[in-house]
């Protein structure tokens, strides 16, 4: 048997316990829309802020100026929003890792600069 079968068949069984799995997850149409509601509220500012933390961090993306202190408490309420609904899967838990380094970036500013 080539590589290329074994791996072919190790993917589609992977695929097939993915799809398995999410099957049974009743997530309904309104979560999906309530939240995109949600998303769209923020403007594309905070939206492409959003982008930036995800793919770089916090720190980063303030330190380059690509995201602003005052855009934070925005952030972790739409993060919030996700995290609260055990249905999205991955993305809850994903939305809990940056709320915690949102939680540790603020914590770690001076008590005299107040963000919410």
């Amino acid at each position: 048997m080539s590589l290329n079968v074994i791996k072919k068949i190790m993917n589609s069984s992977v695929e097939s316990k993915d799809n398995e799995e999410y099957s049974n997850i009743p997530i309904d149409i309104s979560d999906i829309i309530n939240i995109c509601k949600e998303y769209s509220k923020l403007g594309g500012n905070i939206q492409n802020q959003i982008d930036y933390i995800l793919e770089f961090g916090i720190e980063d993306g303030i330190k380059n100026g690509l995201v602003t202190q005052q855009s934070l408490i925005f952030i972790k309420n739409f993060l919030q929003g996700i995290s609260n609904n055990p249905y999205f899967g991955d993305s809850v838990n994903q939305s809990q890792e940056v709320i915690f380094l949102i939680k540790e970036y603020e914590s770690s500013l001076p008590k005299n600069i107040i963000l919410n």
